[in-house]
């Protein structure tokens, strides 16, 4: 009896020698085209496209580690929000580590692995590097958006350094040299230095750079004690103080969640904005009192798409422009507590719901039945139908944005620092 050939998940999942046969051709594309579309798309900036052509990679080619490094890192592209900026380091350093110790314990031939390793460190370091320029080049916008991005930016090179510095690989050893020199070189330029780096972290990070630097880390700590302590540091009084007057934002744990609300916000906002303006001029060249049930729609439209924008990484948990807000108060027993407050937009919407839904059809079924030879009426119930599909839909997604301790963080503005607490 003849066996049953296999379908392409059960030979992916042997992870045998013929995965390279089998992946090669998968839906007839070749992985090596595919590694030169991703990798010609993310030197051209479009990282955004990259990350589905290193998705795609990586499920054809599981093992692999070059494409889910890729895609990774492009989460981390192509934004200018500073705020976002200073976000890189921590959420990086962790894909950095886990793909080089991935690496390391291959069973791959010592050559073959430094070859890997090296190919590896090519890419980390280039985007390690990148943020450090990044911050040399906007330093000042840096200082104001998180005065403490210094500390943080400067562990990012030491906690790296600490968790690989023991890998016998050449290219690791070059590697940490560099780290530790870019690590050194923060410190030097800005008179900085973070609370981890004690007497003798300095005094190891000297003796593996190759260059010398002038620094005089006592004089450095004793100038800088304030502010190298940790954020939260503080007495249980100050940290009333700032959850009451500072600004409150949530920030997503997952960066693809705060694109996805983002993106949403502003396709619909943008297009019931676009649909809505069609009903004006319908309305202007029909009858005026046409006018009506797209007032509602227009300015819920447009408070989307200025949503989309002036709350792109982080949601203000105060704004009057989140259906749902949430603002902190002091309570009788002295404790400070989140409670839900009115909200502004979520009555708009509801309104404009409401309105264009009822009155909107109304009204286009009167102009219709009337039949004065009004060529508009057509054009109108049309435009009302639309903007009543697309105004339910964009307060429904609105509607459901919600803020949770369990994926995502709250922080607080205040007095020129951010600060993280505990809900």
């Amino acid at each position: 009896m003849e066996n049953k050939p296999q379908n392409v998940f059960e030979k992916l999942d042997k992870q045998g020698e013929q995965i390279e046969d089998i992946s090669q051709r998968l839906e007839g594309i070749s992985i090596n085209d595919l590694y030169a579309l991703a990798k010609r798309t993310w030197d051209y900036g479009d990282f955004q496209t990259a990350q589905k052509y290193y998705n795609h990679i990586s499920l054809l080619k599981p093992l692999d580690w070059e494409a889910p490094l890729y895609a990774s890192l492009c989460n981390f592209k192509g934004y200018h929000d500073m705020f976002f900026w200073t976000k890189v380091p921590e959420q990086t350093e962790k894909i950095i580590i886990s793909t080089i110790r991935y690496i390391n314990s291959l069973e791959l031939d010592s050559d073959k692995k430094e070859s890997e390793m090296s190919k590896c460190i090519e890419i980390i370091e280039d985007n390690m590097l990148k943020t450090k320029d990044h911050y040399i080049k906007y330093k000042k916008e840096y200082d104001d958006t998180d005065s403490d991005y210094i500390y943080v930016l400067e562990e990012y090179f030491l906690n790296v350094y600490n968790e690989i510095k023991n890998v016998e690989l050449k290219a690791i050893k070059v590697f940490n040299i560099s780290l530790v020199e870019n690590c050194l070189s923060l410190i030097e330029s800005t008179k900085k230095i973070s609370s981890k780096i004690s007497k003798d972290v300095y005094e190891e990070l000297i003796g593996a750079s190759s260059k010398s630097f002038s620094i005089d880390f006592d004089k450095i700590v004793e100038e800088n004690k304030a502010a190298a302590k940790p954020k939260n540091d503080l007495s249980l009084e100050e940290i009333k103080e700032i959850k009451l007057k500072g600004k409150m934002y949530f920030e997503y744990n997952d960066k693809v969640i705060s694109k996805r609300i983002n993106k949403s916000n502003l396709i619909f906002g943008t297009l019931i904005a676009m649909v809505s303006t069609a009903g004006v001029v319908v309305s202007i060249l029909g009858k005026w009192y046409w006018l009506f049930p797209f007032i509602f729609p227009l300015i819920f439209g447009v408070l989307l798409v200025v949503k989309a924008f002036v709350q792109k990484d982080k949601i203000k948990c105060s704004s009057l422009l989140n259906a749902h807000r949430e603002k902190n108060r002091l309570t009788s027993d002295g404790n400070v507590v989140s409670e839900k407050r009115f909200s502004i937009m979520g009555i708009f919407a509801f309104l404009m719901n409401q309105l264009t839904i009822w009155v909107g059809i109304m009204i286009a079924i009167f102009a219709l039945s009337a039949n004065d030879g009004n060529v508009y009426a057509l054009p109108l119930l049309i435009v009302v139908i639309a903007d009543c599909i697309l105004s339910y839909v964009g307060y429904i997604k609105t509607s459901n944005e919600y803020h949770s301790r369990l994926n995502g963080k709250y922080s607080y503005y205040y007095n020129g620092k951010y600060y993280k607490f505990d809900r």
